[in-house]
């Protein structure tokens, strides 16, 4: 597969949004202790940003069936290099929430456009390879971006907010070089009749594909808001060796991306998803019955594999189902319930950890992993039925 210029440009940018979750993670305690805050203050500063994307990615997804990926991508590049940075100059804390909470706009618009236009320019087996390119480059983003963050954070906590800047030269970037998407006006206007809601009552697979992304970031939720904890629970505390486990993670996730769309050749979206969930609750049922140093690593790598192969699968099926005249709107629900598994995590499982204990989160995600796989498997023996009746 050849991917032109103009497509490395939109995977590039890409990886803005999950920056904006891991550019600060290096600094938390630096924002904590200079502006007074306490530890819940903080995560309402890191997570707000995604409750935003959650509520301004339906509105993202019609203007991009009205005006075309494109525009989307660049606006949404440049008002995040605006909000992001913002953080150099702002030395209080509702300011710096309200910053963030622009930028889950602007994250809204670049996840969903970029989804889009890797929908219209690549089709089969080329779309897979690409969507699994996507998560791959995500996720090796995802070491670095923590890795900068940090360095900039010595100097001060005011720092690490200037690498967000990226997203203004990327914008003007995809304004020269990303070719405008072609309307194709016979395709509309043969589907002018035809909304959203009416794509979910003929195609309620795509509720499926949603839940599916929703599991798949509640997952990842869970391994980096507890994973610290639940590893200085078995003698692991310092910062470095913590990373390591959380590299572990990532990189599985990255590289089992990498393969998605080989896998893809030999397996269909439904048997993607229920080895995927079935890993998720392997994985958890490992931290749950013998937590220890070595078998947590076995476990993340274990749980890894799960979203190397959901999360690309997701973006992928959703752009295959409903016209093109639609495809904004579908991927739009996408990035909302993505972010909406982000942004659930802690208010979900946070009552667990408090009343109960720390290990129940886990118990708590494995049943909702083993609930999952029971009603995918039940699903796939009633389909089948239903074809040999």
């Amino acid at each position: 597969m050849r991917i032109p210029r103009s497509q490395w440009l939109v995977l590039a940018t890409s990886t803005l949004t999950l920056m904006a979750l891991t550019v600060l993670s290096s600094i938390l305690n630096l924002l904590r202790e200079d502006l007074g805050l306490t530890a819940s203050h903080v995560g309402f500063l890191i997570t707000v940003y995604a409750g935003f994307v959650v509520l301004a990615s339906p509105f993202v997804g019609i203007a991009i069936d009205r005006l075309g990926p494109k525009p989307l991508l660049v606006t949404g590049s440049l008002i995040y290099g605006l909000s992001g940075s913002a953080g150099l100059f702002i030395n209080s804390y509702y300011p710096l929430v309200a910053s963030r909470a622009v930028l889950g706009i602007a994250v809204a618009a670049v996840f969903s456009a970029v989804s889009v236009i890797i929908g219209q320019n690549f089709h089969g087996k080329d779309l897979h390879q690409m969507m699994g390119l996507r998560v791959s480059v995500n996720s090796f983003a995802a070491v670095i971006w923590p890795v900068l963050g940090g360095w900039l954070g010595a100097f001060s906590w005011h720092a690490p907010f200037a690498i967000y800047l990226v997203g203004i030269p990327l914008g003007l970037a995809i304004l020269r070089w990303v070719p405008k998407s072609q309307t194709q006006t016979g395709a509309a206007g043969a589907t002018k009749k035809v909304t959203f809601m009416t794509v979910i009552s003929r195609q309620q697979v795509l509720i499926a594909v949603y839940a599916l992304m929703f599991m798949s970031t509640l997952v990842l939720s869970t391994v980096t808001v507890y994973l610290p904890q639940l590893l200085e629970r078995v003698g692991v505390s310092d910062t470095f060796t913590i990373g390591l486990y959380v590299s572990a993670f990532t990189l599985t996730i990255a590289v089992t991306s990498l393969l998605y769309g080989r896998i893809k050749t030999v397996l269909d979206y439904g048997a993607i998803a229920m080895i995927a969930v079935a890993l998720w609750a392997l994985g958890f049922a490992v931290i749950v019955l013998a937590p220890g140093k070595a078998t947590i690593l076995i476990a993340l790598v274990i749980i890894g594999l799960g979203p190397g192969l959901t999360l690309p699968a997701a973006i992928a099926w959703a752009t295959e189902i409903g016209p093109e005249s639609l495809r904004g709107s579908i991927t739009g629900n996408v990035t909302t319930f993505a972010y909406l598994g982000i942004f659930l995590a802690p208010i979900l499982l946070g009552p667990v950890e408090t009343f109960i204990s720390l290990p129940a989160v886990f118990v708590a995600i494995d049943l909702a992993s083993i609930t999952v796989l029971a009603g995918l498997v039940l699903a796939a023996f009633v389909k089948r039925a239903r074809t040999s009746a």
